[in-house]
């Protein structure tokens, strides 16, 4: 999950777990987690977050904790 420069960053990482393990694997928007992707993910879907301490970070490390239903 990624916004503005850090989208690009996702995406790269996520091309490198595919080419390395072969496993599919996704970078998205970090505003586009709630329309869609969300629902794939329960207590058994691994997720990486690469999250750089910007202006967003406070209200992105905040998001890690609320519930997925917000």
């Amino acid at each position: 999950m990624g916004r503005g420069y850090q989208n690009a960053t996702c995406l790269e990482g996520a091309l490198k777990i595919k080419e390395i393990s072969y496993m599919h694997s996704e970078g998205i928007l970090a505003g586009e987690l709630k329309h869609g992707p969300l629902a794939l993910i329960d207590e058994n879907m691994p997720v990486i977050l690469i999250m750089t301490r910007d202006s967003l970070y406070p209200v992105r490390s905040s998001r890690l904790d609320a519930p997925p239903d917000l």
